[in-house]
């Protein structure tokens, strides 16, 4: 169930339409937060669930699936552009509240997604483009690091699909 409430609207705008906060990301066990992982997966969700009624023949609830699909997106981008905004950040956030940099659990955003035709271009871009200056400061021993998870491969994915093959 989204939060698309007026009291949600009220309290914060960044909320208005997303999913409820929760901990389904490991970097956000210590508090429940409006995570973009769980809304990317929801608008995921949507368009399989279009595609199955269209497929079954089922029109009618195809095109209430679909409206509600479209809504749920353009409450998500005015989600992105409210945290974006607040948190003075040129990268996709990982949750609404923090302004975080989490490119990993972006990735979901394009694959398996496939949104990247209405992100904003220059967040989306910035968010993978710092992801690999840190990746290559990391690899050349100019940064400190003392984890790696091997989550880090989906960004290979999103590379592809923003069209750096290189």
């Amino acid at each position: 169930a989204s939060e698309r409430t007026a009291a949600n609207r009220a309290l914060d705008p960044a909320f208005y339409g997303m999913m409820p906060a929760s901990i389904s990301h490991e970097g956000y066990s210590a508090k429940p937060m409006h995570s973009y992982w769980d809304n990317f997966w929801a608008l995921r969700g949507y368009k399989d669930a279009v595609e199955i009624a269209r497929a079954l023949g089922r029109d009618a609830d195809a095109a209430r699936m679909a409206a509600a699909r479209d809504q749920f997106r353009a409450d998500l981008a005015a989600s992105l552009r409210e945290a974006t905004r607040r948190h003075g950040i040129d990268y996709l956030p990982g949750a609404a509240e923090l302004g975080d940099f989490d490119p990993t659990s972006t990735t979901i955003a394009l694959a398996p997604g496939g949104e990247q035709d209405w992100l904003p271009r220059d967040l989306l871009e910035n968010t993978f483009e710092r992801y690999w200056r840190e990746f290559e400061q990391r690899r050349d021993g100019q940064r400190e690091w003392k984890d790696y998870t091997p989550y880090e491969w989906r960004n290979v994915a999103a590379f592809v699909r923003l069209g750096w093959r290189e």
